[in-house]
């Protein structure tokens, strides 16, 4: 059934691909985002959407998509952890209280870890968050002074 659903995936991945392409950009982030709806890890479909979004300068959307995604990501990993943790139990509890001298674990008491894409998409989104910031910092502030003309 798995990998149905993954033939599935992969076909509605070429076909917005391909709307994309052929210069369908809606289309295309229909596509992406219905891929994602079911795949939240999908990194190839999230990667084409925050290009389509850039690319139409939609930054909420960009941003949006950049928090969900890493949310989804971190806690996927988080997961992928505790159960690796439950399975090796004893080992991990041989190897706790080294890992937290050493500073390799964080306040959940799990590894450290940082995908490169997730550390690459976190800067990206602090860079997009401080341009909306000014962007509707500049618009409150031409608001304010037109209706004080007025």
């Amino acid at each position: 059934m798995r990998r149905k659903s993954n033939q599935i995936e992969a076909e509605n991945f070429g076909q917005a691909r391909n709307d994309e392409q052929r210069g369908l950009t809606e289309k295309a982030i229909k596509g992406y985002s219905s891929i994602l709806k079911k795949n939240p890890l999908h990194l190839d479909a999230t990667a084409r959407l925050l290009v389509l979004f850039r690319k139409t300068k939609n930054i909420d959307n960009e941003i949006d998509l950049l928090r969900t995604s890493i949310a989804s990501h971190e806690k996927h990993i988080e997961k992928a952890q505790q159960a690796w943790i439950a399975e090796h139990r004893q080992i991990a509890e041989d190897s706790r209280e080294l890992a937290k001298m050493l500073g390799l674990l964080n306040a959940k008491e799990l590894p450290f870890y940082e995908h490169e894409v997730l550390q690459k998409w976190k800067k990206r989104l602090d860079g997009l968050e401080v341009r909306s910031t000014k962007i509707k910092a500049k618009v409150s502030k031409k608001t304010s002074s037109s209706k004080a003309k007025a």
